[in-house]
């Protein structure tokens, strides 16, 4: 760890921060740590390679993000070295975790938008002889399946030029769904491989390494369990939280009215039910009760597909408005909860971008956020939507009902794909493809 101790706010810290490879006691400490919060879940792993012959061999390692928790299981199963992991700046400010991460060389980056100098202690440690991990996706899944690859996560594999071992995670999501802050215990699976040589790496066009890679890469945990039918049992039923995600009725189509009362999700509007099942198999409750999906994740899909109708049908003039708290992060100090309400006002969704208008410091501001360089935004379920932006923080909590937090996200992601063809690109092969059939027919 390589820092200027005479600053004292984790933000100076940070500021002057810079990354190394893990030095011992350090690799110890963590492996103990990841065994302790991964070894109670009993996740199962798998290694398609001579795990001896890659012992302590420079690699990077690059993972799904279906979960939350994910990093500790994809570190703790691949014990044959200590790599630096690039992970959101945000995530830092933890009381508990800032000094461990600091002390394990992990490298901070601002999510979706370029990061000069976390590209410049990525290729420094990479010569240095360090090993790599990173999710490419660059933010975790909504609803347990593929997120399109960040588009500068090639390039980084380029620059690397080691071999990239591939992490697969299966019911990891099923585990712990983005919306939970409960795990439901049940089967999880973590598979290993080459993905790519060395000699592959510096071979291939990026157009081919991205082929294999969306071959490769891609999961859904809801078709696996499809399949598989294992249990996933925690203190709530597994319907639990989806109405932070699931915000459409497919009987009445009214927004915003779906809860969950005990296994099922009912809208408030027309009481239409679907009953949730401990394999997360989606019924509906009886004959008068109207559900066109197979999946949890075709529901989540099709909102994604209304909200393209709703703004290709009036462009210029969608738009979204909705009151909320100015959240930003605890710079100056390490809190237990690392965001506060530093101001209230207004934000507007359209296809120019993010105009908030309100107050911050106390002060009448207004910033905007220009929908060019947001390709989407990463949001705490039931809480708030946050953003960086120009290396800055911006969270804003919705005041009243949470369930705008996935609506505004699906506009934002359309409005940028509509001018944005190189990464709608990416988009469409994770969401408007067939990437699954082969899963679907195995």
């Amino acid at each position: 760890m390589s820092y200027d101790k005479s600053k004292k706010t984790p933000k100076e810290i940070l500021d002057s921060y810079i990354p190394e490879i893990p030095k011992k006691p350090w690799p110890f400490i963590a492996r103990v740590l990841l065994g302790i919060i991964a070894g109670p879940h009993k996740a199962k792993y798998y290694y398609d390679f001579d795990k001896k012959a890659y012992k302590n061999k420079p690699v990077v390692l690059i993972a799904d993000h279906s979960s939350r928790d994910n990093f500790y299981y994809v570190i703790y199963g691949y014990n044959l070295c200590s790599p630096n992991i690039v992970m959101g700046y945000q995530n830092f400010y933890d009381k508990a975790l800032f000094k461990f991460f600091l002390n394990e060389g992990v490298i901070p980056k601002y999510l979706y938008v370029p990061d000069v100098n976390a590209s410049r202690n990525l290729i420094r440690l990479i010569k240095q002889g360090a090993s790599l991990m990173f999710f490419p996706e660059g933010i975790q899944s909504n609803i347990g399946t593929t997120q399109p690859m960040n588009p500068a996560s090639l390039k980084l594999l380029k620059k690397a030029g080691l071999d990239v071992i591939l992490c697969s995670s299966r019911g990891a999501y099923l585990n712990k769904p983005r919306t939970s802050p409960y795990y439901r215990k049940g089967r999880m699976e973590y598979h290993y491989k080459v993905l790519f040589t060395a000699e592959e790496v510096n071979s291939l066009s990026t157009e081919e390494m991205y082929e294999r890679y969306l071959k490769e890469f891609k999961f859904n945990d809801f078709i696996w369990n499809q399949k598989h039918q294992y249990k996933y049992k925690g203190k709530k039923p597994n319907a639990d939280t989806f109405d932070q995600l699931l915000y459409y009725c497919p009987k009445c189509g009214k927004d915003f009215n779906i809860s969950v009362i005990g296994e099922d999700l009912v809208c408030g509007c027309c009481g239409n039910k679907i009953h949730v099942d401990e394999c997360y198999n989606i019924t509906a409750k009886t004959s008068d009760d109207y559900l066109p999906y197979s999946r949890l994740d075709e529901w989540f899909n099709d909102q994604r597909r209304l909200m393209v109708e709703r703004i290709n049908k009036d462009y210029d003039n969608f738009e979204i408005k909705v009151p909320c708290y100015f959240l930003d992060l605890h710079y100056d100090k390490l809190c237990k909860d690392k965001f506060y309400q530093n101001g209230v006002g207004e934000i507007t969704v359209n296809k120019d971008g993010i105009l908030y208008k309100g107050t911050l410091n106390g002060e009448t501001v207004e910033k905007f956020l220009d929908i060019k360089i947001l390709p989407s935004t990463s949001y705490a379920p039931n809480r708030f939507i946050e953003i960086f932006y120009d290396h800055d923080f911006y969270g804003f909590e919705p005041i009243g009902n949470k369930q705008i937090i996935p609506y505004v996200t699906l506009a934002v992601e359309t409005f940028h794909n509509i001018i944005d063809p190189i990464w709608k690109k990416y988009y469409d092969d994770v969401f408007n493809s067939n990437i699954y059939e082969d899963e679907k027919n195995a």
